[in-house]
């Protein structure tokens, strides 16, 4: 980027912002903390192992629940399935008799 004769960046434009604002207001996710960024007191620190315990549980659940329920039912219904009938096994069709040869016929009210 070129800058401009007072030694700053353009501040309009398809220009991005400065270096030095990149980032500003940026706060971390209480599950993105680390330890040693965790707030202080009991209560915070529990909530916040609380926290990222729950987000492991979380994902281990749901990893569980896939793999012992939706998996095992997609195999079942794999081997069930027939979706392009690849087992036809011909047609249900039934020609249409004629009972109204004439005008007569099929103006009658069965």
């Amino acid at each position: 980027m070129s800058e401009s004769a007072t030694g700053q960046l353009p501040t309009h434009g398809a220009v991005s912002p400065a270096p030095q604002n990149v980032g500003e207001g940026f706060k971390k996710a209480k599950h993105e903390m680390t330890a040693a960024e965790a707030p202080e007191g009991f209560w915070p620190n529990v909530m916040f192992f609380v926290e990222n315990f729950g987000h492991m549980m979380s994902r281990i659940v749901l990893t569980l629940l896939y793999a012992v329920l939706i998996t095992p039912v997609g195999i079942f219904y794999r081997f069930l399935a027939d979706p392009f009938l690849a087992r036809y096994r011909g047609t249900s069709f039934t020609p249409w008799k004629s009972e109204n040869s004439t005008v007569d016929q099929a103006r009658r009210q069965s």
